[in-house]
Formats: C-alpha cells, structure tokens, sequence
C-alpha cells in the first residue's frame, strides 16, 4: 500500500486524518454546490421574478404615458386652435389695452370690451390656462420679467416656430407653451399660455406608485418638475418619452403593485433537496475511499522565517514630512537612517506646490531662497520659450516685498529682463501681458484670499496658467538646479490708470448707481475707488487701505462672515448694492440692496443670459461647485453649458481652449472673452455687472428675486492631511452604492441626485475637504447631506464631519 502524503489534521482528531487531495475535493464539492445553489436561486427564482415585475411596471408606465400624451394633444390641439382663431388676430389688433387676466372682465358680455370677451371665451375652450397672453412684437415690456423660459419661447414664435411645451420655475413650477398668430404670411404676434403642472393630476393620480415628469435639457442632468404619488424602491421604476420632445415619464411602483407578483420557489426548493443530498454522498464517498488513520501529533519549533523584513529597504516619512530611506539591516545591527534627496529637498516644501499655484507659510516655507531659487528656474524657461523678459508684481502683504525682490533677482541671474509693475491686482498683470505685445509670462506675489501668514505665487507663461504637472516640473527644476546665467535688466512701470481707462472705455453706464465696495484691505483698494467713480458711480468705500494685516476681516469673499460689514452699509444707507473684492482683486461677489448675498454662480446666470443672447450655441464654462439653475439657463437660452473643474488656472485654460465668451467659478473668478481679455477680473466683472444693471433698468434684487429658489450651503471644508485628501476622495468615489444618480468625476465626485447634488473634491489651496451641496427643497438638502456624512463616516470615523 502506497504510503500517504503529510495529513492534515481537523478538529482535535474527532475526525480522520485526511490527505491533502481530499480535504480539497471536499472543498471543491462544497463550494461547487453554493455556486450551483445560487445560480439556481438567480436562474429560477430571482431572474423571474424580477422580469415579472418589470413587465408589471412596464405596463404601467406605457398606461400612464398615453393618459399624458392624450391629455397634451388636447391641450395643445386646443390652444392651436384658439391662436388661429380669426378672433384672436382681431383682438391681438384692436388699438385697446391688452388684457392679461381671467380677473380683468366686465360683468355682461354686450358691454365688456373685444378683448375682455375674448379672454372670456378662450378661458371657456381652455380651462386649464391659468394665464393667457396675447403679445405684440413690439408691444409692451414682457409680462413676465426675468422667466428666461417664457421669453425664448415667446422668441421662437415670433419667428414662426412651434416650440414645444417647456417647464420652468419661479415661485413654483409652471409649464408655458407659446403659438405665432399669423396675419397672411406675417406673425402678427404671440399667444402665451401658463398652466400648471397639476392639471395632469386627474389623468394620473390613480396610479400605484409615483409618477414623475421629467425635462431634459442638453449636456444636464434631468429635472422634475412634477411628482404625484408614492414609490417603493427606485429600481422597481421605468421611464418612457413623451410626445414633448424633452420631456419624460417616469414610474416607481408602490410595494403594493410589487407584493401582487409572488416569486415561485416550489421548484427551487426540490432542486436544492437534490443538490444537499448529492453533495453529501460526493463527501462520504470522498472520506470512506481515504481510509481511517491515526491522527498525527506533530511539536512545531519557533524558526527563523527568511521572509521577516529585516533586510528590506524601508521609506519612512518623518514627522517634518521629510522623506528618508532606512538601509538594510542585519540581525546584529539596527536601522541605519540616511538621507536621500532624489526624494526630498526640506527648502522646497512638497505641499505648497499646489493644483495651480504655489502656495504656503511665508518665511518659514516660502523663504527668500525659495523664491530667488523659483525666480531662477522660471527666467530659464522664458528664455527657452523665447520669451526676453518677465512682468512681476505683488499683493499688499507684509512678506510680498522682500520675495518679489528675491524672485526678480533670481530671474535676473539668468539673463532674462524684469518688467516690475509694482504693487498691483492679479488682473492689473494679466492686463499687462495682454496687451503690451512683447511679453506673455509673468509672476504674481500672491496668497489671494488666504490668512496674513499666507503667500504664493501666480505663474504664466506665454498667456498659459501653471497648473497640476506643469507646478510639480517647477519643483523638479528647483532641485535640479540647472538654470541659466547672464545679466537681466530691470525696468519699472505704473500701469493702474491705463487698466481703469481701457475698462472705462469699454463700459458704458446707462445711469448712476450707489455702491459700496469692500476691498478688505487687498490689494483691490488701489484700484476700485477710482473706476467705479469713472464709471460714474457715487461710492461708499470699506476697508480699502492696504493693509497685510487684514484688520477687519480675511479677504476672502466667498465666506458670509466676511460680508457682514458690506451687507449693514448696503442695508443702512439704502444703497443699490455692494461689491466685495478677494486679496489680489480677481475675484467678485455681491450684495442686494436689502442685504442678500449673491454668489459668483448666480453673478454667472446673469452674464450669461446677457452673452449667450448675442453669441447663440457658445460654450458657457463653469465648475463642479456651481449651481445647477446655471446650466439649465445657459442651455434655455440656447448656449452650450460647460461644467469644469474648481481652479483659476483650469478655468483659465479651459475658456482658452474652447474659445468660450464667458466662464466662471463659484469661488468668484469670472471670465470674459466678450469684449475683454480672457483673464480673470473681478473688477472688470464688477464693471458688466453694473452696466446690465443699468441697461436692463433692473436692480440687482429684482433680477435675482427671478432666479428659482433653491437651499444651498457655503463650501464646507473639513481638515484632513495634505497627503491624505487626494487619496480620501478616491476612496469615497470607490464606496460607490449611488443609486439613480449621475456621477461626475472630472472634479472629485460631484452626485447630482433627482433633486439636488452633492460635491466633494479635495481642496486645490488647503490641507482640507471640500463639501458643497444644493436642492430644491429643506428636506431634500438634508437627505443628501446624510447621505454624504454617513459614507464620510465610514470611511474615517475621526474625520470632523460637523456639517
């Protein structure tokens, strides 16, 4: 008899010792019998079962699409019919004031005006209306200012179309369709209907879950605009197109209509009796072929193991974030440290070479050396680029003046030429490199909107913004140390009144407006009072010395706090609105005249409804932090919206590259093509925003108070390591589990649920997490937020979720 290979031993010898080809052909049984036992239960139970159910709600979505459809082909065929009633071209033509209102009618029908009649008899063969319009090309204002909506429809119809029923919300949704009335060949104007989505509530509320209608716009994420009803879960739900081009039904079925499909297991339950049994003999085969044998007690012995790492190299990250590599060691012999400065070089601090800038501690990260050792690498590529000379400048910083010095003196050392323009806003050097011609590259001595102890620097070249790789060369190249040598020149110029008369002569006021601006003793302050007196506004100013101490408050425009003394002079001396400007003055939010803050993505909304008017089908940029009311305007208005990621220097790149009029961030950079230079400006878009103002006649409060109204919160940030926050966000993206949701990740993870999305991204100028989230109701702003905070949670139970 052959001898048996080594046994393995199972429960303290209550049970034969079996070789080892026995214990794996009793695993092999067990397991191929789970897998058989689950592709039995998918196969003939749960695969069924889930078509059954499908079928079921399938049908009920088909039910309820034809109830829609027919209920809008009447509606439409109705109000068809009444715009091309010879009636309605006959009232729309009487010389007598338009009546807009179903209230606006007189008490007998002999005595009551055409029009009133009219109205009459169109509210009797359309009850659904809940307004009628009857407009002139070029009548009246329009009826219903600031409805983007109502106006490109009304557009459309006076070029003859037939635009489809579009959804739009204001104070509430509504749904407005729009028909030409035609004199001869002619339109001769428009009838506008308004109804509300409700009117579908009769066809559609005997439904057994939740219907939801839906609009589609392009290149965003789908919007309801009306739901009815209640569903279970959301992957018992089915959508289906709708005789309106853009529009959707959808249907979730209630737990009800799902409970009347009964899976049947009677089958499956014989299948697995068979398959127990048979994996049971399979065993007792397997174990009585093998035999019984004694079991085998065996002493084991603490050995040496080779594996052990004793005589790895390790890489260890010190407590100062500097990197060493431990050497190998022996047994007789501990870890021997050494240096290695391919990993590291301590002057030049791996975490201030951010996403698009460079950013750190003045003096104890950003020293003197630094920037001289910066100033040098970047006067080699000049000239390697071809570029002769470098503009320079800075903010108002306490630590600004000695790196500017340090950084043109090392641009210097390589032979290329300084053009220093002193202290001035970021736009005021973008300004520069636009227009002088000769030179394209230059450096900006700015920490923008960060604490006083803060500095950095704004780098382009050849009209290009650093950013990601292109700053991580930078660092290479400074350790690398191989620059070129020679003798620049420095030269000096004041360009402040060229920047505010080149902005003069492009803005024009139709009016005067008070305004307060707050330059939060940034750098802003030796510009702002000045132009916007040129552009003939009468200004309260606030904190506009330049101070590197930030005595008031940080110069960061986008944190509410920040804002308070802006919005009590604004509210107190009854003035048209406030403007508040970042540090170095690239960025812009403002304050209506009672006191409400608008942010830089609703700023958005109103150039781009002002630049998308006269640039049809342009791309409209803006980031992942944005509101989604700004896509879906951009596109009414025939644009193209571009979602993009969070940074001046992608923003920047991106409008570039797209040749886009117009982009912008929610953190307040905003850029114009139209009329102006591609750069970011706070200033300039300070400037368009008054001349809209005064051209539209609108204050800014009226305009705003249009625009749907949504619950939101500031951008969230929470404190995690420098090192760690990139890899967070991967793993929170990696959790997965969103389910009806659109994901997009080309900033982080931006989830953009039915009604509302939520953001995370780590954060480009911070050791820190950035959270935004935004929805159409309370509650449903909540649930997302949990939504995050639990999946925050349970990736890191330490991390400070406060929100």
């Amino acid at each position: 008899m052959a001898r048996l290979k080594t046994p393995i031993h199972l429960h303290n010898g209550l049970l034969p010792a079996l070789p080892k080809w026995c214990v794996g052909a009793l695993i092999a049984v067990w397991v191929g019998a789970y897998i058989v036992y689950l592709v039995l239960e998918h196969t003939v139970v749960e695969s069924p079962y889930q078509t059954a159910i499908a079928d079921l709600v399938h049908k009920e979505t088909v039910r309820h699409q034809q109830k829609l459809d027919n209920q809008l082909t009447q509606l439409i065929r109705n109000i068809d019919k009444i715009a091309n009633d010879p009636a309605t071209l006959a009232v729309l033509l009487t010389p007598e004031k338009q009546a807009t209102s179903w209230q606006k009618t007189a008490r007998t029908m002999d005595t009551m005006p055409a029009q009133s009649r009219w109205l009459i008899n169109a509210k009797a063969a359309l009850p659904e209306a809940e307004r009628l319009y009857l407009l002139k090309p070029k009548g009246d204002a329009f009826p219903l200012p600031g409805n983007f909506v109502a106006e490109l429809l009304f557009e459309k119809a006076l070029e003859g179309g037939k635009p489809p029923p579009q959804a739009a919300k204001t104070d509430q949704w509504n749904i407005y369709i729009t028909r030409p009335i035609f004199k001869d060949k002619d339109v001769a104007g428009v009838l506008l209907v308004e109804v509300r989505p409700v009117l579908f509530q009769d066809s559609l509320q005997h439904a057994e879950g939740r219907i939801n209608l839906i609009q589609s716009v392009d290149h965003f994420p789908d919007i309801n605009f009306y739901n009815l009803g209640n569903g279970w879960k959301e992957e018992y739900s089915a959508a289906l197109e709708t005789q309106v081009p853009n529009w959707k039904i959808r249907f979730t079925a209630s737990k009800q209509l799902v409970d009347k499909v009964h899976p049947n297991r009677t089958f499956f339950y014989s299948l697995t009796i068979l398959l127990i049994t048979a994996a049971l003999v399979a065993s007792l085969y397997l174990i009585q072929k093998t035999g019984v044998r004694p079991r085998a007690t065996k002493k084991t012995s603490s050995r040496f193991n080779p594996k052990d790492d004793l005589f790895t190299q390790r890489v260890v990250r010190n407590a100062d974030g500097t990197v060493e590599a431990s050497a190998a060691r022996t047994p007789a012999e501990g870890a021997q440290a050494i240096p290695s400065s391919a990993l590291h070089d301590r002057r030049f601090p791996d975490h201030v070479f951010r996403d698009y800038d460079i950013r750190g501690k003045a003096d104890s990260e950003l020293t003197r050396e630094f920037a001289a050792q910066l100033g040098k690498v970047l006067g080699t590529m000049a000239l390697a680029s071809g570029e002769k000379r470098l503009v320079v400048c800075s903010d108002g910083r306490k630590s600004s003046p000695a790196l500017k010095t340090a950084l043109g003196n090392g641009i210097l050392s390589t032979g290329c030429d300084v053009l220093d323009i002193g202290e001035a806003p970021t736009p005021v050097m973008n300004f520069a490199l636009s227009t002088m011609g000769d030179c394209s590259s230059g450096v900006m001595v700015t920490a923008s909107h960060n604490p006083k102890g803060d500095n950095g620097f704004k780098i382009i070249l050849r009209n290009r913004v650093l950013s990601s790789n292109e700053i991580q060369d930078l660092k290479h190249r400074m350790i690398a140390a191989r620059f070129a040598k020679g003798e620049g020149k420095s030269h000096s110029l004041e360009l402040h009144q060229r920047y505010i008369n080149h902005i003069a002569e492009d803005i024009q006021l139709e009016g005067s407006l008070k305004v307060a601006i707050d330059c939060g003793n940034g750098i802003a302050s030796v510009i702002a009072p000045a132009l916007f007196r040129i552009l003939g506004c009468k200004i309260t100013e606030l904190f506009t010395d330049v101070d590197g101490n930030f005595p008031n408050h940080d110069p960061d425009p986008t944190v509410a706090g920040n804002l308070q003394a802006l919005i009590h002079t604004v509210v107190s001396k009854q003035l048209d609105l406030g403007l508040a400007f970042d540090g170095d003055g690239d960025r812009v939010v403002a304050i209506t005249s009672t006191g409400r803050i608008v942010w830089p993505d609703e700023l958005m909304m109103i150039f781009a409804r002002d630049v998308v008017t006269r640039n049809p089908g342009a791309d409209i940029i803006y980031d992942v932090k944005s509101t989604r009311r700004l896509g879906e305007l951009i596109a009414s208005y025939g644009g193209r919206p571009v979602m993009w990621k969070t940074g001046h220097a992608h923003m920047r790149n991106k409008v570039r590259e797209s040749k886009a009029p117009l982009g912008g961030e929610f953190s307040g950079h905003i850029f114009f093509t139209d009329r102006w230079h591609g750069f970011d400006d706070g200033l300039y878009a300070a400037a368009r925003l008054l001349e809209v103002l005064t051209l539209r006649e609108q204050s800014l409060e009226d305009i705003v108070s249009t625009f749907p109204d949504v619950f939101s919160t500031e951008e969230i940030k929470i404190p995690i390591a420098e090192d760690r926050k990139v890899l967070f966000v991967d793993e929170f993206i990696g959790l997965g589990g969103f389910k009806n949701t659109h994901l997009v990740t080309i900033d982080g993870l931006r989830v953009e649920y039915a009604h509302g999305w939520g953001l995370i991204r780590p954060s480009n100028t911070s050791a820190a997490l950035t959270l935004r989230f935004e929805a159409e109701t309370a509650d449903a702003l909540e649930a997302i937020i949990a939504d995050f905070r639990e999946r925050l949670k349970s990736l890191d139970p330490t991390l400070p979720v406060v929100f």
